[in-house]
């Protein structure tokens, strides 16, 4: 978050204390005129704050440019901790490598909360955490070196780190990793699949900070490649209109200082949940395509029939301002331009063929395409991708 949102974040949230590390304190005393209660000491803290109705806020970017305050109890957060323990069967010799910000919700119940209910260990590194956008060998080989027993990372860490196994194999690493945990978005299905490959026990989940984290993940023995796995212990869940809508202990009080007052949550996350129990997320509500023939599709969709039989690391699929639906497809590996357009058409129903297909030959650095509620800007990308430096069109 960058200053203004943490001012906001400071004021929404009405807190009295602050606790924290010497450079962040040096950073929020600037953002206020008379302020006055910031601890640094917590030795020297006078323990006069009664905690008998324990909330926490978690802030969230949302789909707005003002973060929501999630909250959520003490007793929310030890129900997923212990649903998680059961699901992956951790014990107290396990270690955690915490390499996520440990803002994120997911971050604290993992680092925090599993290894204090099981008395077991979580290793920090400070230093690799402030990497963990702009990454090197060196990284991952420190994530080697430790050799945790379970990890939380996003698709393009762990597809990071699959490259670098594949170049730097570790058998002793291997031996101890139990689950490495992958969300925050879509994973592709030929890294799970590589993964399976190497023998890596990579799972795919998902969660959102309104439900406490997680409420689907794939573990050793239930895993369905393509799936986000099946519900945790204490989750119900049902669709409604293609909207996956949650009943949950867990659900949010609400977003602070407003409350929730219902029982059930609708996502805002399109999927569907199999006779097996495996939930499949197709994507947002809100990022639905509306074609020229006025069919309506999402993205993800798209995507999840194309990764069947085409193998690449990136597409985007999207409207350009005449309406064309079009694919822009990063590396595309073992296809001619020709084969490419007759498998889409093999894949596809008639009704989503693209009226424009774009192979990518530079690497798109998606940060400087981000709206601020976090999604791709299809001008800007429209503009980069018909640039000749980019991309040729085949279609």
């Amino acid at each position: 978050f960058n200053d203004d949102t943490i001012r906001y974040i400071i004021k929404n949230s009405n807190i009295d204390i602050i606790f924290t590390d010497e450079e962040n304190f040096n950073r929020f005393k600037l953002l206020f005129n008379n302020t006055e209660i910031f601890i640094k000491d917590f030795l020297n803290f006078n323990d006069s704050v009664e905690l008998l109705d324990h909330k926490r806020i978690v802030y969230t970017s949302g789909t707005t440019n003002k973060p929501k305050g999630v909250v959520h109890t003490c007793k929310q957060i030890n129900i997923v901790t212990k649903s998680l323990i059961k699901t992956f069967e951790l014990n107290q010799q396990d270690k955690y490598f915490s390499i996520l910000p440990i803002s994120t919700l997911l971050e604290q119940i993992c680092a925090n909360h599993i290894t204090l209910t099981l008395a077991s260990h979580t290793e920090f590194d400070k230093e690799l955490s402030r990497k963990v956008f702009s990454l090197d060998d060196n990284f991952f080989k420190k994530i080697i070196e430790q050799e945790p027993n379970y990890l939380c990372l996003s698709p393009s860490l762990t597809s990071n780190l699959i490259t670098y196994i594949e170049n730097n194999r570790s058998d002793s690493f291997l031996s101890q990793i139990k689950s490495i945990c992958v969300g925050g978005s879509k994973s592709s299905i030929s890294m799970i699949n590589q993964a399976i490959k190497m023998k890596l026990p990579v799972f795919e989940g998902y969660g959102l900070s309104e439900c406490c984290s997680v409420v689907a993940v794939n573990n050793k023995k239930f895993n369905k490649t393509g799936t986000c796995g099946k519900l945790l212990p204490h989750i119900e869940c049902e669709i409604i209109n293609g909207e996956i809508v949650i009943k949950s202990p867990t659900i949010m009080e609400g977003y602070y200082p407003n409350k929730l007052n219902q029982d059930k949550l609708y996502t805002g996350d399109l999927g569907s949940l199999n006779d097996e129990g495996y939930l499949t997320i197709y994507g947002r509500k809100d990022d639905v395509i509306i074609l020229s023939n006025g069919r309506n599709i999402h993205p993800e969709y798209i995507i999840k029939l194309i990764q069947t039989k085409l193998i690449f690391d990136e597409v985007y699929i999207y409207q350009d301002k005449e309406k064309n639906l079009c694919f822009a497809f990063e590396n595309i590996k073992n296809l001619n331009d020709k084969d490419i357009i007759e498998e889409i058409k093999k894949i596809l129903p008639e009704y989503i063929y693209p009226q424009k297909i774009f192979l990518i030959n530079k690497k798109i650095n998606k940060q400087n395409l981000l709206l601020p509620n976090g999604k791709i800007d299809t001008l800007k990308l429209t503009k980069q991708i018909n640039s000749g430096d980019f991309s040729n069109a085949i279609l």
